[in-house]
């Protein structure tokens, strides 16, 4: 079984790996540390060969944090790829060939080459680069860095999110589309939230607007109407002019046309007035309130994984 001659060539390689004790692997590395290792290896192994590849890994990690050699890792790339996570199987065959071949054995070695060109095509690599203090930096809801800086993450390839949030500055959403075996790089650039304007604001205009137009429709209607009574003559038919120069003298005919002709010239006049209130209203809105009426406001959870923006207008 295949399986079984893999465990067996690393457990060999754990006791017998060239260099002895002046590896750099086992630099530093007390003979109860490689013990410990050796033993937590060995129930990892079977767990392993029973394909319970959860329980295997944890007693691999165990044994790496005794003795972090380069063959122990290698079972842990092998357990990682078994539950599918090939991110974390590229960085821990990272540093299991960091020393290359002397550390593990030849059939090991070359497994390691293979799983190496097979993760390479499942993993991309994305490198971050801001230089605004005080950027916050997220990478798919959880906080990478802080700004000026760089930081470099493996991921799975597809979409990922990175959002860059700061005081005074609007925040930034970037949707990445990493593609397998290529390196992207995206660089982080925040744009200040803009002042308040000194020109007229919108809610300003508005007002302005509806006074003075309102007001300028009014004066015409009033126009109008002066206008259509002033053509009609004030001094109806059916009248005489008094000699006391009082109200004229009528029939009941004329009477009643005067008194029709005197309430059109009240609403003209009336209608002219409350047109030019309106008009000088908005004008003073103008004058009072040129500042800008709108505000926009925007906060950030600390991990930077939620936004929310509000304001008036």
């Amino acid at each position: 079984m295949r399986t079984a001659v893999v465990v067996t060539a690393i457990v060999a390689a754990l006791h017998g790996a060239a260099g002895g004790d002046s590896a750099p692997w086992s630099a530093g590395v007390t003979d109860a540390q490689k013990a410990t290792a050796n033993q937590l290896l060995a129930r990892g192994n079977v767990l392993f060969l029973e394909k319970k590849y959860a329980e295997a890994l944890a007693e691999f990690r165990a044994a790496v944090a005794a003795w972090d050699h380069p063959a122990i890792r290698f079972n842990i790339v092998r357990c990682l790829i078994q539950l599918d996570r090939p991110v974390e199987a590229a960085e821990n065959l990272r540093a299991s060939l960091r020393y290359g071949s002397a550390p593990l054995e030849d059939a090991v070695y070359t497994e390691a080459v293979a799983y190496e060109k097979l993760l390479t095509q499942q993993v991309a690599e994305l490198s971050i680069a801001c230089t605004q203090p005080g950027v916050t930096v997220s990478l798919d809801g959880q906080r990478l860095a802080t700004c000026p800086g760089t930081a470099t993450r493996r991921l799975a390839p597809g979409r990922h999110q990175l959002l860059g949030t700061g005081d005074g500055l609007l925040p930034r959403a970037t949707e990445i589309l990493l593609v397998g075996g290529e390196s992207q790089t995206v660089s982080v650039d925040l744009a200040p939230i803009p002042a308040a304007s000194s020109g007229f604001g919108a809610r300003s205009l508005g007002k302005a607007a509806l006074y003075g137009g309102g007001g300028l429709l009014v004066v015409a209607s009033g126009l109008g109407i002066w206008a259509w009574r002033t053509y009609h003559a004030p001094f109806p038919d059916h009248c005489t002019e008094s000699m006391t120069g009082g109200r004229p003298l009528c029939d009941t005919t004329g009477a009643d046309a005067l008194d029709r002709s005197r309430f059109v010239g009240n609403v003209a006049t009336i209608a002219g007035g409350v047109g030019l209130a309106a008009i000088v209203t908005g004008a003073l809105v103008l004058w009072r309130y040129p500042r800008s009426e709108h505000t926009l406001t925007v906060t950030a959870d600390a991990a930077g994984g939620a936004l929310a923006v509000g304001g008036t207008f």
